[in-house]
């Protein structure tokens, strides 16, 4: 649905200089130094990329495979060894137990999912106050190395600035940054590709970075909570990644239902289809109500709206295939006139949940609040419209043909049919440069001890209050800026 892709904003952060910092004191050489300063200014070209959309995927990978595997050879250099194998878990059974149409789902509570987390990951026996107790020893080179960069990020969930000394920290972020700018472009081309671009090829465009984006958050899902304290309500939050995860899959495979429709596919396979968006937003929409936040609770009604929409998508398709003739010449028409009559109802609801959504603020909407209400979408008016008409003739031909009775309760939906998989995302790997300098940790100091170095290592460094985002559109398709 052109301009009903979700936009969130990207994750805002601190400037950085790994040449003025603590961390610099490691280089014994003029070579670390300039080690450093690559490091720099990798990191300020990723940043530049990430926040402009109309770039080719090309140009950001390159961007974001430089940095990454430069910050991936520091933290291998200070920690001595690789970092962990990504382990990939099968994702087709998360969150599909069938459940009763209208019956609530038990809901994990907040103590519950930390504590599966935990023990997940092995700390089912962490001793959190004892960890919080100062330690008699002074740290090694390597931790003082661990803690010397505090890096800062706008969380887009908490609505506040998070930090962390903690390299994974920053490699999570820097990850998720990356998944976040594949879901904005896959809407930027979708909303401002030059009106000479074949669509085919833009189409093309918007599905695979949306698989793209959907395999970071997999990744995430799957590498990020072994490497980071857990923290609920956050951007890192497990329901939140999988969410993004639902999303991004769900959203790539619009593009397919509305291929198969201009085909002239089946409609039993398009609602199977659609059934199957209908399931991905539901799951969404349910682990966005067990989070109490602002910007949670304003996803819960995107979810919704789309949850609705391909509910009665799915119900609009099945009454086709009922009305559909058999060889006898015969219709269902009464099972179809059911069908039709929920799905004008379902797709009321989902008119109700859209109008919520575009009237709630959060930073969502941060110009970019879809500019076509609901109802006046051409595929929401075209399957209305599509509805109304098929109900009128299916009415006459129930009074004059088939004299056939309307059930009085909902029909079973078709099973669901899943035409998508996420494209299976890696780190790139560890450069070899650090290898070829000579760095020695225990030539860091510990914060604190130099106020100068503290300053310039970016400690005090500001996180930007509004992060980065695409401005409204000016009329240019090959413009995209940022305020």
């Amino acid at each position: 649905m052109t301009g009903w892709l979700c936009r969130e904003p990207m994750k805002a952060t601190a400037k950085l200089n790994f040449a003025q910092g603590r961390i610099a004191r490691a280089a014994t050489n003029e070579a670390g130094k300039e080690q450093f300063r690559k490091l720099t200014q990798y990191r300020s070209t990723l940043i530049e990329k990430l926040s402009q959309f109309q770039h080719t995927s090309s140009t950001t990978d390159e961007a974001f495979n430089e940095y990454i595997s430069h910050l991936i050879g520091l933290m291998e250099a200070i920690k001595g060894e690789p970092l962990p194998q990504h382990v990939k878990r099968d994702r087709s059974k998360d969150g599909n137990e069938d459940t009763i149409e209208g019956e609530k789902k038990e809901k994990m509570t907040e103590e519950e999912k930390a504590k599966k987390v935990k023990e997940s990951v092995g700390w089912e026996d962490f001793d959190e106050e004892a960890s919080k107790a100062p330690q008699a020893s002074k740290p090694s080179g390597n931790q003082q190395a661990r803690e010397a960069v505090l890096f800062k990020y706008h969380d887009n969930i908490a609505n506040s600035v998070a930090q962390s000394a903690d390299f994974e920290f920053e490699l999570a972020s820097m990850v998720m940054n990356y998944g976040l700018w594949h879901m904005k472009h896959a809407s930027w081309l979708e909303a401002f590709s030059a009106p000479e671009t074949e669509r085919e090829d833009v189409g093309k465009a918007i599905f695979d970075s949306l698989k793209i984006a959907a395999g970071v958050f997999s990744y995430l899902l799957d590498r990020h909570l072994q490497a980071l304290e857990y923290k609920p309500h956050t951007d890192f939050d497990e329901r939140m990644l999988s969410c993004r995860y639902e999303q991004c899959l769900a959203e790539a495979q619009e593009g397919v239902i509305e291929r198969a429709r201009s085909l002239g596919h089946s409609p039993s396979l398009i609602a199977s289809i659609a059934y199957d968006e209908f399931k991905r937003y539901e799951k969404c929409s349910d682990d966005m109500s067990t989070l109490r936040d602002v910007a949670a609770r304003h996803l819960h009604k995107y979810y919704r709206f789309k949850a609705s929409f391909y509910k009665a998508y799915t119900q609009y398709f099945q009454s086709v295939t009922f009305n559909t003739e058999d060889d006898d010449g015969n219709k269902q028409a009464g099972n179809a006139m059911r069908c039709l009559r929920d799905a004008q109802s379902e797709l009321a609801k989902a008119q109700g949940y859209a109008r919520e959504y575009i009237a709630q603020k959060s930073f969502i909407t941060a110009r970019a609040i879809p500019s076509t209400p609901a109802d006046k979408h051409k595929l929401f008016h075209e399957i209305g419209k599509k509805i109304g008409k098929d109900m009128k003739s299916t009415e006459t031909e129930l009074t004059l043909l088939y004299h056939q009775p309307v059930p009085k309760q909902p029909l079973p939906f078709p099973e669901p049919k899943s035409v998508i998989e996420e494209i299976d995302f890696e780190l790139p790997a560890a450069s070899d440069a650090w290898k070829t300098v000579t760095l020695d940790f225990d030539k860091i100091p510990l914060k604190g001890q130099d106020e100068k170095l503290d300053k310039r290592s970016g400690d005090s460094e500001k996180v930007k209050a509004n992060p980065f985002d695409p401005v409204k559109y000016s009329g240019n398709n090959d413009v995209c800026s940022i305020q």
